[in-house]
């Protein structure tokens, strides 16, 4: 009787990563793979039928072939298969946070405004304290009479 291999997790990555390469039509057969690789074809059969394991050198030169698909993933399973995924996300990453940069630079921008307009109230309001200051102390320069303590106070 003939035993059935488990494929291993790195395998079932290969075998999906052939697929999308098969589905957009980068490869028509593995031959395509063995052309692009310079694999030899028993070697190929061999790690798809997972009578070889699949080596990292494989997945090395699989991925120097067809770019697009993420290395890191064909070893680890990490990331998504392909770099456009990858690019995507963090492009949709990229612009949230200049949305929310954006959003907290327009709330700082209006807090500086409602500021601005506050300070520039008080300073109206102390430049029309200083002139009737000035007012007062010139009244009481020309009446000598005038306190000048109960003038500033005015």
């Amino acid at each position: 009787m003939k035993e059935k291999k488990i494929k291993s997790e790195k395998l079932l990555r290969l075998e999906k990563a052939i697929r999308y390469l098969l589905g957009k039509g980068i490869i028509e057969k593995d031959k395509d793979i063995l052309k692009k690789t310079d694999y030899s074809k028993s070697t190929l059969s061999n790690m798809l039928n997972g009578t070889k394991n699949v080596s990292t050198n494989f997945i090395n030169t699989f991925c120097d072939a067809f770019t697009d698909i993420n290395k890191d993933w064909l070893l680890t399973g990490k990331d998504d298969m392909l770099f456009e995924n990858i690019k995507q996300e963090q492009a949709k990453s990229d612009t949230v946070q200049l949305e929310l940069s954006f959003s907290r630079i327009a709330d700082s921008n209006a807090t500086l405004a409602d500021t601005n307009a506050k300070l520039s109230k008080q300073i109206i309001k102390l430049s029309n304290e200083i002139l009737n200051f000035k007012k007062v102390y010139l009244a009481a320069e020309q009446d000598p009479v005038v306190d000048r303590t109960v003038a500033a106070n005015q």
